[in-house]
């Protein structure tokens, strides 16, 4: 077996060869293609290889690809944390431990190369021995990352008419010290929050940035919650285009935590998706397993399960 470094011709072999690793989160979706999915991964490896963004290795075996491993470092968290963060795939044909071991030596050799401090990987469930193997190797479960969606033809199973003294209205930049004071602390779920060398505040941070983003472009549409006139809550809104296709991704979305059990999550939710219905056919959202009220929320609202992936993490120093 030979571990050398990826090169642009190698990218049509491993489209091949792990396409399915590749459309499982889209696999059941009607509304967007295998070829529109391949085809934007195709680019976006071609683009991260060429420009360095993104450095890739491959374990070949008697003249064939049996793995591969891409590591892209993360700048926008690395500069939001203060630590040199990276983020890491591995795509194997067959799970095999030395496959594997050699892969990641060579990942983190490089990491070590780019003073990476932290890397971190999201691995489907349906990988078992590649996740069990990662642990093994020093890799700590940081949350559980599950991803739903919701088809134009699955109607919502919920008729519940929005209270006279909630209004869901566009948002305005001079919210936006509400909706910080909102985002504090409304996303503990996530892998940021449950690596504890990793300061509260600088998680924290990842999500107030995330926010502030939004407001300046980054979503496409942001809904706010206002109950009395109180801003409670509110929802981001995103259109992905992938290939000839595109689809809708619920960003963020969060209310106010002494407004919660009211329904106002579920208002903010048949907003947002009347807003995209103008958009694109299929919505996407993520949360996180051990969040199963947010799971039910999106469940009432017509969306189902598509996958689940182990984020793990690692670090180096």
């Amino acid at each position: 077996m030979k571990i050398s470094e990826l090169e642009s011709s190698d990218v049509d072999d491993i489209i091949r060869i792990f396409e399915n690793q590749f459309v499982y989160k889209f696999a059941e979706d009607p509304h967007i293609s295998r070829e529109d999915i391949l085809t934007t991964i195709w680019d976006d490896l071609i683009c991260n290889l060429s420009s360095r963004t993104a450095f890739g290795y491959k374990a070949v075996y008697n003249s064939k690809l049996i793995g591969v491993a891409i590591l892209k470092p993360s700048r926008w968290d690395s500069e939001i944390l203060g630590i040199n963060t990276t983020k890491i795939s591995v795509f194997v044909k067959k799970y095999q431990k030395s496959v594997v071991d050699k892969l990641l030596t060579v990942l983190h050799n490089k990491a070590v190369e780019n003073n990476i401090q932290l890397i971190f990987t999201r691995i489907n469930l349906n990988n078992i021995f590649l996740i069990q193997h990662l642990l093994s190797q020093n890799y700590f479960l940081a949350d559980i990352l599950i991803s739903l969606n919701k088809i134009e033809e699955r109607e919502s199973v919920v008729d519940i008419k929005q209270p006279s003294n909630l209004i869901i209205e566009d948002v305005k930049m001079e919210y936006e010290e509400k909706l910080v004071d909102i985002t504090r602390s409304a996303y503990i779920y996530s892998h940021y929050y449950t690596d504890t060398l990793i300061h509260f505040e600088k998680a924290e941070k990842i999500y107030i940035e995330w926010i502030k983003n939004s407001l300046r472009g980054y979503a496409n549409k942001i809904l706010v919650a206002k109950q009395n006139k109180h801003i409670v809550g509110y929802i981001t809104c995103k259109v992905i285009p992938i290939g000839k296709s595109r689809y809708g991704l619920i960003d963020l979305i969060a209310v106010r935590k002494s407004y919660q059990q009211k329904d106002i999550g579920l208002h903010l939710i048949l907003s947002a998706l009347k807003w995209f219905s103008n958009h694109v056919r299929t919505v996407y959202v993520t949360t996180q397993a051990q969040n199963i009220a947010a799971i039910r929320l999106y469940e009432k609202t017509g969306f189902r399960i598509v996958s689940s992936e182990a984020t793990l993490h690692h670090w180096l120093v």
